[in-house]
C-alpha cells in the first residue's frame, strides 16, 4: 500500500498539490504482496523497466541539449562566420548524439 507522509498529505490537502509517490514507494507497492511479502522475481523485473525507463530520458535529454546547443551555437554563442561556428559546433554535437546512442543501445 502507498503512503503518503506528513507533509505530502499537508501539501495535498492545503495547496492542492498532488501526491507523487518516490521511486521507493513504488518499488515497494509492485514488489510485495498486500500483507507486504516479496513476490518472486518482481524486484528483478521493477529493476530491468526502471533501467529501461532510465536509459530512454538520458537519450531524450542529450539529443534536446545537442539539439539546443547547435542551435544556440550557431546563432549565439560562437562568433564569427558560418564556417567557425560549425567547426566549433559540429564536434560538440556529434559527441552528444553519439552518448544519446550509446545510451538507448545500453538499455
Amino acid at each position: 500500500m502507498i503512503s503518503m507522509g506528513a507533509n505530502d498529505k499537508h501539501e495535498a490537502t492545503y495547496h492542492g498539490g498532488e501526491f507523487t509517490p518516490d521511486t521507493a514507494t513504488i518499488r515497494t507497492f509492485y514488489t510485495s504482496d498486500t500483507d507486504g511479502n516479496p513476490i518472486p522475481g518482481r524486484a528483478a523485473q521493477f529493476n530491468r523497466w526502471l533501467e529501461t525507463v532510465r536509459a530512454e530520458a538520458k537519450t531524450e535529454a542529450l539529443n534536446e541539449v545537442a539539439n539546443a546547443f547547435q542551435y544556440k551555437a550557431w546563432n549565439e554563442l560562437i562568433q564569427g562566420s558560418l564556417q567557425d561556428r560549425l567547426r566549433v559546433a559540429q564536434p560538440i554535437t556529434a559527441w552528444l548524439r553519439a552518448r544519446a546512442n550509446q545510451s538507448q543501445e545500453e538499455k
